[in-house]
């Protein structure tokens, strides 16, 4: 019994290394390189996931995860605008292995783990992602920082570009990685570019309130002359109206006034000098806007006595009744306080 137990031990571990070496796992999102002595030919590539089988110390595999990767400019980098202007840009991207024989082929020689060919490829697209930034330059500052950001998408569209198409010696389909995407994560001023971009936007700014001052004191000048134009006409109109008026009203006043002062009779005199007291007493007690109720029966209000008003309009001399308030009121009473 011990000597199976001390022979069946190193014979499990044995069998255990043999299948290890003889197996390896393709996962759904994976890629396997399978080498033999160290040389990957055409159909090295094993992306069928599942349990594989391979040849003990002949053969090795290298398995690759197809799946999107990200990686970031390391720090932001200064760089100059088409309007000449300074500013710091910090990009990032997207990628995976496209090709995983044409990644092993470019970078297999960086380790023996799948981890060192992540890195060395990580190091190559940094370089490109940083070369890249260049195409800045063929932007305006304006451009880059607008509203609705179509410049800053199209920027990042020659980003990607740039970095997918051609390096130094190659492309990225070449070395068996597709770039997805590339985004700018941040895009700021230097202290010195900042301060410029404030004391233009000011200067900017206060030349736009100094038209739009400008303009609308020429508005309100423009408004004052009409207005005082129109004022001015109406101002005429107004006199010339109120002289119609009064020429009309002189017109059948001096009519009633004839009347009135027709021959010799002192009673006809006495009358006129009572109706026009009457008259000047009531411009003194009634004002322009005054609302009263009050009697008619009033010696000073008997003018706006209905009956009154309409053998005036008529062109008729009141009645004594009229007369005889009035005299009462004032004291005029002979054809002496007349005059």
């Amino acid at each position: 019994m011990r000597k199976t137990f001390v022979w069946g031990v190193p014979a499990i571990i044995f069998i255990a290394l043999i299948g290890w070496q003889m197996t390896y796992t393709v996962r759904f999102n994976e890629a396997a390189v399978v080498t033999f002595l160290g040389d990957a030919g055409e159909n090295a590539v094993q992306d069928e996931p599942g349990l594989k089988f391979k040849v003990p110390f002949l053969q090795s595999a290298t398995t690759y995860d197809t799946r999107a990767r990200f990686l970031d400019t390391p720090a932001a980098q200064v760089v100059q605008t088409a309007d000449e202007s300074q500013v710091l840009v910090r990009a990032f991207m997207t990628w995976r292995v496209s090709d995983p024989l044409k990644f092993f082929q470019r970078f297999g020689g960086s380790g023996s783990r799948e981890s060192g060919h992540y890195n060395a490829a990580k190091d190559q697209l940094t370089r490109r992602l940083q070369a890249a930034l260049s195409q800045v330059s063929s932007y305006r500052l304006d451009e880059l920082l607008s509203a609705d950001g179509t410049r800053l998408v199209d920027l990042e569209a020659d980003l990607l570009d740039a970095i997918s198409s051609s390096s130094v010696n190659e492309g990225l389909d070449a070395i068996g990685i597709e770039a997805i995407m590339v985004g700018i994560s941040e895009l700021k001023f230097p202290s010195d570019t900042t301060r410029e971009v404030f004391n233009r936007m000011t200067a900017e700014r206060a030349g736009k309130a100094a038209i739009e001052s400008s303009r609308g004191t020429s508005t309100a000048r423009a408004i004052e002359t009409r207005a005082a134009s129109e004022a001015n006409i109406i101002e005429q109109f107004a006199n010339q109206r109120a002289a119609a008026i009064v020429a009309e009203g002189q017109k059948e006043a001096g009519a009633y006034l004839a009347q009135m002062t027709a021959g010799e009779d002192s009673e006809q005199r006495v009358k006129l000098a009572l109706f026009l007291e009457s008259v000047e007493m009531l411009r003194d007690v009634v004002g322009r806007n005054l609302t009263m109720v009050v009697s008619t029966t009033n010696p000073v209000l008997r003018l706006l006595d209905p009956d009154v008003a309409a053998e005036i309009d008529r062109g008729e001399n009141p009645s004594d009744a009229f007369y005889e308030s009035i005299r009462a009121a004032t004291g005029v009473d002979d054809a002496e306080g007349a005059q």
